[in-house]
């Protein structure tokens, strides 16, 4: 039988983890180049390994998903989820995925509540990842 210890899956998640944020700059600069503009590739790739850090807690199933939260991350705040305004919206329904429910949410945010979220921005944040 196979063991795999916990040092080894923590490499394996590194690697995983190491190869979503890559795609997930790739599709930034696609989809929306604005969110890196004036990083160089080093913070770029560094927020991106953030943001998929912080996304994995809400269980998106597809890249995509983790590319609109880390472009929301990029374009609002490091820590918009934890804002009440979005962790209202962010309640998800019953026939929704986790990607469905984050779709739906950065939709009904409103600008007055995005406003609120730049302002409570902790930009620390960036930092209190690996």
């Amino acid at each position: 039988m196979l063991v795999i210890r916990r040092e080894q899956m923590a490499a394996l998640q590194r690697a995983r983890d190491g190869k979503l944020a890559e795609w997930v700059v790739q599709y930034l600069r696609a989809r929306h180049p604005a969110t890196l503009a004036g990083l160089d590739a080093s913070e770029a790739m560094h927020r991106a390994l953030a943001g998929v850090s912080r996304a994995r807690r809400h269980g998106f199933v597809t890249s995509n998903a983790y590319g609109e939260f880390i472009a929301a991350m990029l374009r609002h705040a490091p820590d918009f989820d934890a804002h009440p305004e979005f962790i209202s919206r962010f309640a998800p329904r019953e026939d929704e995925t986790p990607d469905a429910t984050l779709a739906r949410a950065l939709r009904e945010m409103t600008p007055t509540a995005w406003k609120e979220v730049v302002l409570a921005a902790d930009a620390g944040v960036w930092n209190s990842f690996p």
